[in-house]
Formats: structure tokens, sequence, C-alpha cells
């Protein structure tokens, strides 16, 4: 869940550093989208960085990959 989300019109964005992310299965919230409509594959034994923005409210979240296996 997110939280504390600004109102419709103005930018909502965090940065995710997930740890292991592909050894576990992840249950994203709703309204997250992905390009293609594909939740990436994590990395395993890694740290995965993501990025998320909403402009609606948080009614829609696009999801990116900004680093895969990231050292």
């Amino acid at each position: 869940t997110v939280s504390n989300v600004l109102s419709t019109g103005n930018a909502n964005s965090f940065i995710l550093e997930l740890t292991n992310g592909g050894a576990a299965v992840i249950t994203w919230w709703s309204g997250v989208k992905w390009a293609s409509g594909i939740a990436p594959v994590l990395t395993v034994s890694g740290v995965d960085i993501l990025g998320f923005y909403s402009h609606d409210g948080g009614t829609t979240w696009r999801g990116m990959v900004l680093a895969k296996d990231s050292k």
C-alpha cells in the first residue's frame, strides 16, 4: 500500500530498493502498471531498484526497472 499520496494533478513518485525479490512471490498493489503489462522478473540473489510514479492521486502507478542486479 502507498499512503499519503498527493491529489490528482500532482506528481507522486518513489524509488524501491528490493533485495532478493526474485526469490519470493511479489504481490503488487492494485493499480500498478508495467511496460507491456508484465511485471519484471526480479533478481533472485541481488538488488533491484524500481521506480514508481502517479499523477492521478495514486489510482494508477507506473512502475519501471531502474537497475537490475545493482552492484
